[in-house]
């Protein structure tokens, strides 16, 4: 069996990415795809464009968000359904966090954009965080850079913005209480 399908904006495509926690990503949009089917074996075909969606994210039942899929990710398919390649790109907006955590001479709030970044594929995805002050001036952003300059330090950065809404700094550390438990989220 051989079906050719153009897929539209009114079929949603579910991806379960840890089943145990409900982690998935839920999206509308659109794509030709080519799907052939012999005997148990299943093939899938061609590129699924993503026009919105969501991601929800569970953390060791610690913190649980639904993410925006970025319009223009995509999946796409080249056989094996479990070997489709995953350019996904999906945003958590936390609003009001205080500047003077990463500096005392900043004051105010911003808007952190929390970006998560999927590749791979559904049978080993790869996922990478990412932070944006969409409203930020240089400056601000400067000063992020310095405290995300490696992996460890985004992690920290992203997981901290998550659970807590704040930056990591050792001030916030100390007076949050929460360093272990953050820091465990982050070595899993």
């Amino acid at each position: 069996l051989d079906i050719m399908a153009h897929v539209t904006p009114d079929a949603t495509l579910k991806l379960v990415m840890n089943q145990a926690v409900d982690d998935h990503i839920s999206v509308s949009g659109s794509g030709d795809l080519r799907v052939s089917i012999h005997d148990d074996d299943i093939k899938l075909f061609g590129t699924y464009m993503v026009n919105r969606g969501f991601y929800r994210l569970s953390l060791q039942d610690v913190i649980n968000k639904n993410f925006d899929v970025i319009k223009g990710s995509s999946v796409a398919f080249e056989g094996d359904p479990m070997s489709a390649r995953l350019d996904i790109t999906a945003r958590h907006v936390v609003n009001y966090v205080p500047l003077r955590d990463l500096s005392p001479d900043m004051t105010g709030n911003v808007h952190v954009n929390c970006l998560l970044r999927i590749g791979g594929t559904l049978e080993a995805p790869t996922v990478a965080f990412d932070l944006e002050l969409p409203q930020g001036t240089e400056e601000e952003k400067s000063v992020l850079r310095s405290y995300t300059s490696t992996e460890e330090q985004m992690n920290l950065q992203f997981i901290y913005l998550l659970g807590l809404g704040k930056f990591y700094t050792p001030d916030v550390a100390q007076t949050s209480g929460a360093t272990d438990n953050m820091e465990s989220l982050i070595s899993t």
